[in-house]
């Protein structure tokens, strides 16, 4: 028989919850807007005719962060901040468990285990507008 929850425990659920589902949405989202971003950009008759991001790249986040670093459309730090939270990502896609047992069970809690990170998807939505405005600049400067 599993522990009914107080009224505040089940309301921080809910509310990491939705943060959850927000921030899956919100990277697949922009990670199919660089990636096709950079593939169309690489198309364009005008461009010096290198391929940066071919369609069989492995792991073309990574290369697309570092091509946004290149162009100088986010810093080194953003990109390392951005593939902190695609991580996050990858925990709530597959050990979302993890991630609310501070609520369920707290006092089995160590030190060392994760923590929600509340801030993220405010970060990620500063770090979305700055790569789609910096992204729209970089193409007419071509």
């Amino acid at each position: 028989m599993r522990a009914k929850l107080p009224a505040l425990e089940k309301n921080i659920l809910k509310y990491r919850a939705l943060q959850m589902v927000l921030l899956l949405h919100q990277v697949e989202t922009l990670r199919s807007f660089i990636i096709r971003s950079i593939r169309a950009t690489d198309s364009i008759p005008t461009n010096s005719g290198e391929i940066r991001l071919p369609e069989n790249a492995k792991r073309p986040m990574e290369k697309a962060l570092k091509i946004l670093v290149l162009e100088g459309i986010i810093s080194e730090k953003e990109s390392s901040d951005l593939q902190s939270i695609i991580e996050l990502r990858n925990h709530i896609g597959h050990r979302i468990h993890i991630l609310v047992a501070d609520i369920s069970t707290p006092k089995l809690l160590g030190k060392h285990d994760p923590i929600f990170d509340y801030f993220a998807l405010s970060r990620f939505e500063k770090y979305r507008d700055k790569i789609s405005k910096g992204m729209q600049k970089n193409l007419f400067s071509r």
